[in-house]
């Protein structure tokens, strides 16, 4: 590792032993050939570590607690967000905006089915059979009754 590094580690985590077994091996045989980072620990402890080592712990009055308690629950009260705020937040849209895209929407899924709607009634108006082409194709049609084996169309005489 490097000083850098090494101070890092000295300064955030190895002065409170809060650091793993692998990391504080690391770190020991670098205080043991760096003469600066040695140091730089030794300073650290002096001057952030030591003065609290004999120091008494407080325990502050209960009242205190209790408005911290207090306010905590107050802010998890108000931040609870209901699902438009937070839809509405999230996207970042004014109330005009909101209500332009809902009439746009709307306009467009009602444009969609009328549409469709028209088109399935060209269809089922377009399905009916066509009388003029029935007929025609009664008229172009020729049945043979001459076939002697009473097939009575040209392509089965020619194959039979």
């Amino acid at each position: 590792m490097k000083c850098d590094e090494i101070k890092d580690l000295v300064l955030l985590e190895y002065a409170d032993d809060e650091v793993d077994a692998g990391s504080r091996k690391e770190i020991l045989s670098h205080i043991g050939g760096c003469a600066e980072c040695k140091a730089f620990a030794a300073r650290v402890r002096k001057q952030a570590i030591a003065p609290f080592e004999e120091a008494d712990m407080q325990e502050p009055p209960a009242e205190i607690w209790q408005n911290i308690q207090a306010k905590i629950a107050g802010e998890t009260a108000m931040e609870t967000p209901t699902l438009w705020e937070r839809l509405k937040a999230g996207l970042g849209l004014s109330r005009p905006v909101w209500a332009f895209n809902a009439f746009l929407i709307l306009f467009i899924a009602l444009a969609v089915f009328f549409g469709q709607n028209n088109q399935s009634r060209e269809l089922a108006q377009n399905d009916a059979p066509d009388i003029d082409v029935l007929a025609y194709v009664v008229e172009e049609t020729e049945f043979d009754a001459d076939v002697s084996d009473g097939f009575g169309s040209d392509i089965e005489a020619y194959f039979l």
